[in-house]
């Protein structure tokens, strides 16, 4: 915790900010225990303030887009 101490006492007093977040979880399907999957990430919007980066997991096996 002291280490902790001294480094974001300097940080704030030099003008640092830690800019606060929230999270939003949409549950859409469960992954069976065992399973294996990737998490793709990417960033879906960004601005001045905020980021919004979205998540989706691929089952390993299943092809991510579907070709006809």
């Amino acid at each position: 915790m002291d280490a902790v101490a001294k480094f974001w006492f300097p940080f704030y007093m030099d003008g640092g900010w830690m800019a606060l977040g929230g999270c939003y979880y949409n549950y859409t399907r469960e992954i069976p225990i065992g399973t294996d999957y990737e998490i793709w990430l990417s960033i879906g919007a960004w601005d001045e303030k905020w980021v919004c980066i979205q998540s989706g997991n691929v089952f390993l096996g299943h092809s991510l887009t579907t070709r006809a």
